[in-house]
Parts: structure tokens; C-alpha cells; sequence
């Protein structure tokens, strides 16, 4: 906490914008005032990173756009949002917790001086604070997947909103497969360079059989393009898992399509 407004400028001058997130922690309310105190102070980059409290949705109709827009250049990152099971009065729920996913993800959508959002977290962690568990399991319960790894229903939720990937549309046309990719022309969206598009086969018994890739053009945001994968396999499919694999590998998008 910066008790003086000395303080408060010297530090926003020797932590930049780590500074600024603290000084309006957990509110996306930031008055006009604040505004041009910060935007005034040399040494502050242009960019504000706030933090939405944990569990509660702050209303994208009640930021000050116009104090927003003094304070920054490039944008807002929201640094935290998300739902913990931390007091009694917040029960675990994974169906709460893609509520606030849902929900945060549409604020976040409704205003363009927003420019990325981090969701908290990916996993329950052990902590020696911790509101669950006993001995090395005494946890916060705060992710989409659990100590383990284990894969809450909330993961693919997070996966869903996190993609650049708008929407995969599939028709299937003798042995070949026409996929039409469309992506997002909102949060998140960015140029997809080097990316694939990889489809495997299940015949019968749901048993994969065969694979096929092909490289995609590099894709702005909101734009569309189609692309063809040609099966040998003379059956038909029973699925054909569709993924749009980043450069790395990791799947950016994905569809399990079923004739």
C-alpha cells in the first residue's frame, strides 16, 4: 500500500507499470484523477495492467473509457481473473467457475481498449495457507485442473476462450475432408504463422487408422480460409479429429467431427 502521493509517483517511476498494477489492485475503476497523475510521471510506460478481483465480476460499463484512454497508449492487460474456493462463503464449483470464465471473457470482449487478460489459475496449487487438504495436499483450490493434473470440465472451457480459433465448419465430400477455418476478430486474436491443419480417422471399433496434414497461410484476425485432407482409407469415418496445431505442436483449436 502507498501511504503519500511522493511515494506513490516515486514508486510508479522505479516499477513502471508492476507499480501501477499495484496501486489499483483488484478494481477495473480508475479514476480521472489517477489518470493523469500516472500519465504525467516520465518513466511509466503506456500501458496499465489492472487486476479484477477474484471471484466477482467488475462491470466493463462502469470503467472510465475516458480515463482509461489517458493513462494508456496501448491498452489494458487485465493481470488476474478467475473464481477461488478460498472462504466459506465460496464453495468449490467447477460450474462457478466457468460462470466468471464466461462472463469475465464477454467484459473483457465489450471494451477495445482492452488489450489481453491472464486467467488465474491453470491449477490447484499447495500452499501452507491453504483452505483444503492436510499435510502436503493442504491446497488452494483455484484451477482447471486439479493437484494432479486431473482435467476439470473448466479446462475446456479455458481452451475454447483462449483460442484464436473462432469456429472449425467440416463437410465431408467422397475421401476428402473440406475444413473451413475462421478466426477471431476479438480477444484473444492474433496472426497465426507456420500453423497446420491435422485430421486423424477412426474406423471401426473408434480405432485411428490414419493421419493427414497440410500448412496453412498465414491467417490475420477475422479472416477465413479452406483447406482439403485427402483419406486413403476406404470406410467410412466414424470421427475425424480436427486440430489446428501451432508451430510447437500444441493444438490451438480443435473439433471432434462425427458424418
Amino acid at each position: 500500500m502507498v501511504k503519500s502521493d511522493f511515494s506513490r509517483r516515486k514508486m510508479l517511476q522505479v516499477m513502471g507499470a508492476a507499480a501501477l498494477s499495484a496501486s489499483v489492485s483488484h478494481s477495473l475503476a480508475l479514476s480521472s484523477m489517477d489518470a493523469r497523475d500516472i500519465a504525467s510521471i516520465p518513466g511509466v510506460p503506456r500501458i496499465a495492467i489492472e487486476i479484477s478481483g477474484v471471484g466477482t465480476l467488475p462491470s466493463a460499463a462502469n470503467v472510465d473509457e475516458t480515463a482509461m484512454r489517458r493513462v494508456t497508449q496501448l491498452g489494458v492487460v487485465v493481470s488476474e481473473y478467475g473464481y477461488c474456493a478460498c472462504t466459506q462463503d465460496r464453495p468449490e464449483g467447477d460450474e462457478k467457475r466457468m460462470e466468471i470464465l464466461r462472463t469475465h471473457q464477454d467484459a473483457i470482449r465489450s471494451r477495445e481498449f482492452v488489450s489481453g487478460a491472464i486467467f488465474f489459475c491453470y491449477n490447484d496449487y499447495r500452499t501452507h495457507v491453504g483452505d483444503r487438504g492436510l499435510g502436503a495436499y493442504r491446497q488452494r483450490v483455484h484451477g482447471v485442473v486439479d493437484l494432479n493434473g486431473t482435467r476439470k470440465t473448466s479446462y475446456e472451457l479455458l481452451r475454447l476462450e483462449s483460442s484464436p480459433i473462432e469456429s472449425l465448419t467440416v463437410k465431408l465430400s467422397g475421401n476428402k475432408l473440406e475444413v473451413q477455418i475462421k478466426t477471431r476478430r476479438d480477444f484473444p486474436m492474433y496472426t497465426l504463422k507456420s500453423y497446420t491443419l491435422r485430421g486423424i480417422f477412426f474406423g471401426q471399433g473408434n480405432i485411428a487408422v490414419e493421419q493427414q496434414e497440410v500448412n496453412l497461410p498465414n491467417l490475420a484476425p477475422g479472416s477465413e480460409t479452406m483447406r482439403e485432407l485427402t483419406f486413403s482409407v476406404p470406410e467410412s469415418p466414424i470421427r475425424v479429429r480436427i486440430d489446428v496445431l501451432r508451430p510447437t505442436g500444441f493444438s490451438a483449436g480443435s473439433q471432434d467431427w462425427r458424418p
